[in-house]
C-alpha cells in the first residue's frame, strides 16, 4: 500500500532526526509494524501506531574495547499516537 509505505518512510525519517538530536548516529532505522486505525494511514483525528527499532552506541565506550565486546544495543519503541485534525492524509497531497 503506497500510503503505509510513505507513512514508514517518514516516520522512519523523524526517528532518525530525533536520535541524530540526542546525539546518537544509528543506520539504520527500521519501522517494524506500522498500524493505521483508518483508511488512508494518516487521517485527520486517526490513531496510528507505529513500533520502531534501532541500534544505538553506547557512550563512553572506547574504540578499542568496542571491537572486542559489543557496543552497541538494540532500542525498540512503540508509540500511539493521534493524527492532527488539520493534516493532510499521506499520500493525499495538497489541494
Amino acid at each position: 500500500e503506497p500510503d503505509v509505505e510513505l507513512a514508514q518512510g517518514r516516520a522512519a525519517a523523524t526517528v532518525g532526526l530525533a536520535a541524530d538530536d540526542q546525539g546518537f548516529a544509528v543506520e539504520p532505522v527500521r519501522v517494524e509494524r506500522l498500524e493505521c486505525a483508518a483508511d488512508p494511514c494518516g487521517t485527520p483525528g486517526a490513531q496510528v501506531a507505529a513500533r520502531v527499532r534501532l541500534e544505538v552506541g553506547l557512550p563512553l565506550v572506547p574504540r578499542w574495547l568496542g571491537r572486542r565486546l559489543p557496543a552497541r544495543v538494540p532500542v525498540e519503541v512503540v508509540r500511539v499516537a493521534v493524527v492532527d485534525r488539520f493534516a493532510v492524509p499521506v499520500g493525499a497531497g495538497w489541494p
